[in-house]
């Protein structure tokens, strides 16, 4: 027994010895046998704060939305992963949507990739007086809109030949030399675009990451809509009584959460007007985008 405890002193005596030669050899041998340290606890980040009892106009309410976007927002479009190399870009304009006084926290990109076709889209608030000529400039570039007031939703189509042709397939991705050739891709089913396409209204993420998704539908298909040639106009031009109920969804879906008070609310209703654009051709967004940004700019001039 006694042999084993000088062993074992003289070992330790040793590495004593070891230590103080070569320290930092000493705390190589320590950093690799310490434990890894756990991660660092995720943390809800905290709301986004605003005055937001404070607004008073249309061009607070732009202003504070521009807060909004330039703190933290998430964008999504209801494709999931869609948005990795758009979401700097989209996130830019719609604060610059904001700065020309373009209320808007629900926008979609067109998406074009192997999996999903989508067109894009963006909806807001307008000031009454300026919201006429907007929609007129847009529609003479064939964009699809929707004016939603506290008495009723007017939609407009463009006419059959503004509309593009749907894709029919999508082709294959590159795959490297060394890769066999994929199989082709299943085709698409054939989706022409004088049927009643759904338009999401809504998609928005709060400070707390919630999520909206509502698709409002033309109230008949477009090649009814625009059948008659002897009433172009009122075909194109679609009135929807309903009592303010569209353009009440809106900023309860977008501004809802930021407590905005009754009085601006009830003030909002008798002077702004709810948007909607929709651009027809599929998987768009560098175009349309553009032209929203150079019409706002030519009526609404810059409020940065």
């Amino acid at each position: 027994m006694k042999d084993v405890q000088n062993a074992a002193a003289a070992a330790a005596g040793a590495e004593i010895s070891n230590m103080q030669a070569s320290p930092s050899a000493a705390l190589a041998s320590t950093a690799t046998t310490a434990p890894p340290q756990p991660p660092p606890p995720s943390r809800r980040q905290p709301p986004i704060t605003y005055p937001w009892r404070s607004l008073a106009s249309l061009n607070d309410l732009a202003a504070a939305v521009h807060h909004y976007l330039d703190r933290r927002a998430q964008l999504s479009s209801g494709v999931p992963d869609s948005l990795d190399d758009e979401t700097n870009g989209l996130l830019a304009s719609l604060k610059d949507l904001c700065s020309l006084g373009f209320a808007t926290l629900s926008s979609q990109p067109g998406i074009k990739d192997d999996r999903s076709w989508q067109r894009f889209y963006i909806t807001g608030v307008l000031p009454d007086d300026k919201a006429p000529q907007i929609l007129a400039a847009l529609q003479a570039r064939s964009f699809i809109t929707l004016l939603s007031t506290p008495e009723t939703t007017t939609i407009h189509v463009p006419t059959p030949e503004a509309l593009p042709p749907p894709p029919e397939s999508i082709p294959p991705q590159p795959q490297p030399n060394s890769a066999p050739p994929p199989p082709p891709p299943p085709a698409k089913p054939s989706t022409t675009l004088t049927t009643a396409p759904c338009i999401p209204l809504t998609v928005a993420r709060h400070a707390h990451n919630w999520r909206t998704v509502t698709d409002i539908p033309l109230p008949a298909p477009l090649s009814e809509l625009m059948a008659d040639p002897t009433s172009a106009d009122e075909r194109r031009n679609v009135v929807m009584e309903d009592d303010g109920a569209l353009f009440e969804h809106h900023f309860d879906t977008n501004f809802g959460r930021f407590g905005l008070t009754k009085k601006f609310r009830r003030a909002l209703m008798t002077r702004a007007v709810v948007v909607t654009l929709a651009y027809p051709a599929w998987g768009e967004t560098d175009r349309p985008l553009a032209d929203v940004l150079e019409v706002l700019r030519q009526e609404m001039g810059s409020k940065a």
